[in-house]
């Protein structure tokens, strides 16, 4: 994923490639492989647009050719992609039944994943106690199996919950998001930091720390050099404006 190594638009042209590549082995399996790893990173830098594509010819490809694991997958990603976007409830039905067919395969694989995304539609939906539950599978699952790709995107919804309790939790948002941030130094996952950083930033401006936020933030904005039309490097850049105004 070349998107997390801070290099977005290579990551674009490389799913491309990917994915030409795979139709033309006329192998549906291994077409299906592809489909899921490119829509994986297209939900991780937050093109909803790509990914619901994806998923969707996931979906018919699993279905028609009867790969029940693949099209548990497809459930669960274009079932996110439902609650990012359109239907939060369909979302969620979608989500539980590609979780509920991968559990009953006896799968482990992409637990994390697949919970943090459930995690995140409950947050859309205001399901915080459901979130929150979601959020801890996840955690113990990613420790338990060592699967740590998606750790820091984990412990960024963490730090969301815990903003959003009846008593905000101020200090303990800020420990998962500095946890998110060495999790992601640690993997060299530029992705991941820059979208951590963006949210302590976030808070510390509200904070009233400008000056603090806008220190912080530049420096992992600054090791871009691509990709400046995609989410998180246009929300860092409006934010930095922001906090130098």
């Amino acid at each position: 994923m070349r998107w997390l190594l801070g290099y977005p638009e290579q990551g674009i042209r490389l799913e491309h490639d990917a994915i030409a590549f795979a139709r033309r082995l006329q192998h549906a399996t291994s077409l299906a492989t592809t489909l899921e790893y490119v829509c994986f990173a297209q939900i991780a830098r937050g093109d909803t647009a790509a990914a619901r594509a994806t998923a969707s010819e996931l979906l018919a490809l699993s279905t028609e050719y009867g790969l029940v694991a693949n099209r548990g997958v497809a459930l669960i990603c274009l079932g996110w992609n439902l609650g990012q976007t359109k239907d939060i409830g369909a979302g969620l039905r979608y989500m539980e039944q590609g979780l509920a067919t991968r559990i009953q395969l006896g799968l482990r694989s992409l637990l994390p994943f697949s919970t943090c995304l459930l995690a995140e539609t409950y947050f859309r939906a205001q399901h915080y106690a459901k979130a929150v539950e979601q959020v801890d599978l996840a955690l113990a699952a990613s420790s338990e199996i060592g699967d740590q790709w998606f750790l820091p995107r984990i412990h960024m919804l963490h730090a969301q919950l815990l903003q959003e309790q009846a008593c905000p939790n101020v200090d303990a948002a800020e420990a998962s998001l500095r946890i998110a941030i060495d999790v992601a130094r640690a993997q060299c996952a530029k992705g991941w930091e820059l979208r951590a950083t963006i949210l302590l930033a976030s808070l510390w401006r509200d904070q009233g720390k400008r000056t603090e936020a806008r220190d912080f933030l530049s420096p992992i904005y600054g090791c871009f050099t691509e990709g400046f039309d995609t989410v998180d490097l246009k929300q860092a850049k409006a934010l930095l404006d922001e906090l130098a105004s």
